[in-house]
C-alpha cells in the first residue's frame, strides 16, 4: 500500500511536470517599438509579438512597455506573447482574449485597466515572475 506521503510527493512531482503546450507560431517573431493599439476584432492567425525588451525586473513599467492595447470592447485571438515583453496586453476596457498565449510573463500578462469586464476563453501563461491577470 502507498502511503499519503509517497502519493502527495507522486501528484506534486506530476503537477511541476506540466508543460504549457503553446501552438506553432506562424512566420517569424514580430518585435514591435511600441505597443499596438486594437480597436474592433483582430485574429491574429497564432503570429508571435514581443517588444525586444528582455524581462529585467517585475516592476509596473505602464501602457507604454505593452504589446497590445486593447480599446473598450475590442477582441484579440490566436496570438502569442513572446518572451521579450515587459507587458503583455492591457485592456482599456472591456475586451475579449481567445487563444492569447504567454511564453515568459515579465510585469503582468493582462492587465485590466478600465472599467468593464474582460473576458479570457483559452489560452495560457508561463514563467510568471509576477501576476498573470490583474484588475484596477
Amino acid at each position: 500500500m502507498i502511503s499519503q506521503v509517497a502519493l502527495l510527493s507522486l501528484v506534486a512531482s506530476m503537477a511541476a511536470a506540466q508543460t504549457l503546450n503553446i501552438p506553432t507560431r506562424s512566420g517569424n517573431i514580430v518585435s514591435l517599438p511600441e505597443p499596438s493599439t486594437i480597436t474592433g476584432k483582430v485574429d491574429f492567425a497564432n503570429k508571435e509579438f514581443d517588444r525586444g525588451q528582455p524581462c529585467d525586473s517585475d516592476e509596473d513599467t505602464g501602457s507604454s512597455n505593452a504589446v497590445f492595447i486593447l480599446e473598450d470592447g475590442a477582441s484579440i485571438s490566436n496570438v502569442i506573447i513572446g518572451a521579450d515583453s515587459l507587458e503583455g496586453v492591457h485592456c482599456m476596457g472591456s475586451c475579449t482574449l481567445t487563444n492569447v498565449w504567454f511564453r515568459d510573463v515579465c510585469e503582468d500578462a493582462v492587465s485590466v485597466l478600465g472599467t468593464g469586464d474582460a473576458l479570457i476563453v483559452g489560452g495560457g501563461a508561463q514563467e510568471a515572475k509576477d501576476k498573470v491577470i490583474q484588475h484596477k
